[in-house]
């Protein structure tokens, strides 16, 4: 695994501390009192690679062994050892997922039960998502908006739903409201 091995999580201030000098003592200043205590995975964190695989500037603090923002020259934030956080060794860049860009796809379904087939993907992994829609029958007639179907992202954001229709369609407009991003998308069938 590439990174600096041995940053890990404290269960007393829920910060990000190194944990890799051999002295138990040796484990920076803790906010919430005393040094860090380590507890969960060990992290990797990766160092001096391009800034295009996350946010760069993330310095190590020599003073309390936490991790902290040093992208602004003016304010380095406050550390719980006193004064500001002081940087030391690695450039840090920690990566993170992209946001979410949902996008839906709809289709009519016209077999022994009717149904609009909704596919969805790039929703917030593992959340809920709302989807509504608005008919037009071709006998005539109109359904607006309704009590929203909840549906739920899958691990990789893919969703997935099927919402029945009692006869053929002229028109649907079906929206998707993903929860974890806040973001909406809309499809229509013409």
């Amino acid at each position: 695994m590439d990174g600096q091995p041995a940053w890990r999580f404290c269960d007393k201030c829920f910060g990000m501390f190194f944990n890799g000098d051999p002295d138990p003592n040796r484990r920076g200043r803790c906010p919430a009192g005393d040094v860090h205590h380590a507890q969960g995975f060990v992290f990797y964190l990766p160092h001096d690679v391009p800034d295009t695989v996350g946010q760069p500037d993330w310095g190590f603090c020599d003073k309390c062994f936490g991790i902290f923002f040093n992208g602004d020259p003016n304010n380095k934030g406050r550390c719980p050892a006193g004064d500001v956080h002081h940087a030391q060794g690695f450039r840090f860049v920690l990566p993170h997922r992209g946001f979410p860009s949902p996008s839906i796809a709809i289709r009519a379904i016209a077999s022994d039960q009717r149904f609009i087939e909704v596919s969805g993907s790039g929703f917030e992994p593992n959340q809920t998502a709302h989807i509504n829609h608005e008919l037009r029958f071709s006998a005539g007639g109109f359904q607006p908006p309704g009590i929203p179907r909840t549906v739920a992202s899958d691990s990789a954001g893919n969703l997935f739903d099927r919402i029945p229709i009692s006869s053929d369609i002229s028109f649907a407009k079906v929206s998707a409201f993903d929860f974890g991003s806040g973001e909406i998308r809309d499809a229509t069938i013409p």
